[in-house]
Order: C-alpha cells, then structure tokens, then sequence
C-alpha cells in the first residue's frame, strides 16, 4: 500500500493543525447538534458536520479522485468478503458478550426508540435510508475521504488508517462496541487505500449498518 499516497493526493498542502482541528471540531459540532435536537436532526447533523464540509474541504485542498477504477471489479469482491467478514465475525463476538455481560436496558431503549423506526409501515426502509445508507456516504467521506487522505499526505498508508481508525471509533462514544467500531475503521480503511475508491468503503459501511438494522427490526 506504499503507493497509495501518491495517487489520492492533496494538491494544496494541508498541516497537521488543521486536520486536528477539523477532526475534533466537525464531530465535536455533530454531537452538540444532537444534544440539542436529539436524534432527529440525525439527518441535517450528517449532512452539515461531515458531507457538506467534506465535499469543501475536498474541493478546497484539491484532492485527486478517491473514485479510481482499477480493478473496480475486483475490488468490490473483495470489499463483499471483508465487509461480511467483520459484521459476522463481530456480531458473533457481541452476543457472546451479551450473554456474560447483557447490553444496559437503556442502551437498547435509545436504539429502539430514539434511532429506529420500529412502529412505522415503512420503518424498515426509513431506517436503512436514515441509520444505514445516510452514515455510509457522510461518515465514509470525512473520516475516509477527508481524514485518511489527509493523514496519507503526512504519515505512511498504516499509521494512517490506525488512527483514522481511532477517530472513527472514538466519535461513536459507545464504550461497548469502541474495540469494534476500530476493527470496522481499519477495514474501511484498508479497503479505502488497496482500490483508491471511496464507494467501496461506502459500500462496506452501508453492509454494516443495513444488516444492524435488519438485526433490530427482526431480531431484536
């Protein structure tokens, strides 16, 4: 992956300041956006804190393409494997975990009723276009699109998905899944930086949320 760095480029130079600041401050404003409106300015919060600042920043330092095409097709096998891979191997961890130490009662109450749509006709498809897709595009192109590049213009392609990594799991503030949601970054990561395409880390954060939510829907 040592070549990477030289085909997803900045072509404005970005210090390493200003990628702390964007990464303690765009999630920092995602957060105060839900403590106030609660979850149902997921939507809006998504959209101002990580898509639209993404694309700007993107554009401002002037990125090269994060979606090249060689061995697209290959590419998305892979992402398919690695991507179901994780959700089976967690999800088999966690209920593991569940039955020598149960997720809190209010844990399971915030996700059912202040994140799903559980009651509704079309709750299921809600919930996959608000929890599943919505996260996949906005998340992917800040923490992978924006982030990651630029760490790539700083550090080598490991240590920057390690700590992209890092940044991805410590915004998700769930001290339950934190070990989980770092192995997940490193996948998108490492799927990120072996194709250079951003839609097939998409694609493998879409396939996380889409079965998680099929899970509470049915399981649950």
């Amino acid at each position: 992956m040592s070549s990477v760095s030289q085909k997803i480029l900045f072509r404005k130079p970005i210090s390493s300041y200003e990628i702390l600041s964007f990464s303690i401050c765009l999630p920092g404003l995602y957060y105060l956006i839900l403590t106030v409106f609660q979850n149902k300015a997921i939507i809006v919060a998504q959209l101002i804190c990580f898509l639209i600042p993404s694309l700007l920043l993107l554009r401002i330092y002037k990125t090269t393409s994060l979606f090249q095409k060689q061995h697209l097709k290959r590419g998305v096998i892979i992402t398919l494997t690695v991507s179901l891979g994780l959700v089976v191997g967690i999800n088999t961890i966690v209920n593991s975990l569940k039955d020598v130490s149960p997720h809190p009662q209010s844990y399971e109450d915030a996700i059912k009723s202040g994140l799903l749509t559980l009651n509704h006709k079309y709750g299921l498809w809600i919930d996959l276009g608000k929890v599943a897709l919505l996260p996949a595009v906005c998340e992917e192109f800040f923490f992978r699109g924006f982030i990651l590049t630029a760490l790539l213009q700083k550090i080598k392609p490991w240590p920057a998905i390690l700590l992209s990594s890092l940044l991805f799991a410590i915004f998700h503030i769930n001290p339950i899944f934190v070990a989980f949601y770092l192995v997940i970054g490193i996948g998108f990561g490492w799927i990120f930086v072996r194709y250079h395409n951003l839609g097939l880390s998409i694609l493998a954060h879409l396939i996380n949320n889409a079965i998680g939510v099929m899970v509470y829907h049915f399981m649950v």
